[in-house]
């Protein structure tokens, strides 16, 4: 039995409306997950978009969705800095603008301020398992999702290993 062109192309999923994607399901998504004040990366938005049936878990529609958002960002039709990305860092080199340099008398009130409060600040800054037997660790499967859980856990000293 010979297939013809046309029960083939019955067959392929019908061609994804990417706008429409990006319009209807990602903006949204980013305002709800903004609101919770979590940084989000491509990656984060991709796996909602399959749990959610919207695109396949495959490289292509990964490929197309980054394509297509990096479109957006450039366009308005999403912030500029809609994601973090975990991968690229920046480094200072040590310079400030003359303006955030202390006056001489602020830098000498300041080491006076360190040095009166040291005691009380050294107790402060014991983490909150200092001398635990045991302790928690949060392990993630991916590196970039490292600033999404430090988002959840604030300063409750847990460790997050990847």
């Amino acid at each position: 039995m010979q297939v013809t062109d046309e029960e083939e192309k019955k067959k392929r999923a019908p061609r994804k409306d990417w706008k429409l994607i990006i319009v209807k399901h990602v903006k949204p998504m980013l305002v709800r997950i903004w609101r919770m004040k979590i940084p989000i990366n491509l990656r984060m938005i991709f796996y909602n978009l399959v749990v959610e049936e919207v695109i396949g878990n495959t490289p292509s529609d990964y490929d197309t969705l980054s394509d297509k958002t990096k479109f957006a960002r450039m366009n308005g039709i999403i912030p500029i800095d809609a994601f973090v990305d975990e991968v690229r860092q920046t480094f200072e080199n040590g310079y400030k603008d003359d303006g955030d340099f202390e006056s001489s008398d602020n830098y000498l009130d300041g080491g006076i301020n360190y040095l009166r409060d040291a005691s009380d600040d050294y107790v402060k800054s014991l983490p909150t398992w200092y001398k635990q037997k045991n302790y928690l660790e949060i392990w993630i499967e991916k590196a970039a999702q490292y600033r999404i859980f430090k988002a959840y856990i604030g300063n409750r000293h847990m460790s997050v290993l990847s």
